[in-house]
């Protein structure tokens, strides 16, 4: 299993080794260890064109995924998940917000962009019903329990 991050922020508030480690053990709970992910830490003004651009929404977001589409798997039968973008500015404000770190605010956000990778809904704008929002919402008090980050 992969998880590749790139950092355009480089804060030192943020613990990269230990993102990437909950990252891969995420997905090993997940069945999914052969698995690859993408994680762009980036600013307000990236993700906010990425938003425009993709979802033709304005403004910054905290979290955005870019799903492969389809399981891709290329010769070394590695199942590309697909990307995971993150205002850290935006994480950092939701983080002094909720009274946590800002690495773990970034884990709930890699969680959170994880799941839609894995087809799961909240948002009635994208169809998503009562119980849909309730299952994420459960699923991802769950996966962070599993790497010691408590859900606010």
């Amino acid at each position: 299993m992969t998880v590749l991050i790139k950092n355009e922020i480089h804060q030192n508030k943020i613990t990269i080794e230990a993102i990437k480690s909950k990252a891969q053990t995420l997905l090993d709970k997940l069945g999914r260890g052969n698995a690859e992910l993408s994680i762009l830490l980036t600013d307000d003004k990236t993700i906010a064109s990425l938003n425009k651009r993709y979802l033709n929404r304005d403004g910054p977001t905290n979290v955005i995924s870019f799903g492969q589409g389809e399981q891709f798997h290329n010769s070394t039968n590695i199942d590309i998940l697909g990307d995971i973008a993150i205002s850290v500015d935006t994480a950092e404000r939701q983080a002094t917000t909720r009274g946590v770190s800002l690495t773990d605010e970034i884990l709930i956000l890699i969680v959170h962009g994880l799941l839609h990778l894995l087809g799961y809904l909240h948002d009635p704008k994208e169809g998503a019903s009562l119980k849909d929002e309730s299952l994420m919402q459960a699923e991802e008090t769950r996966l962070l329990s599993l790497i010691g980050v408590q859900h606010i």
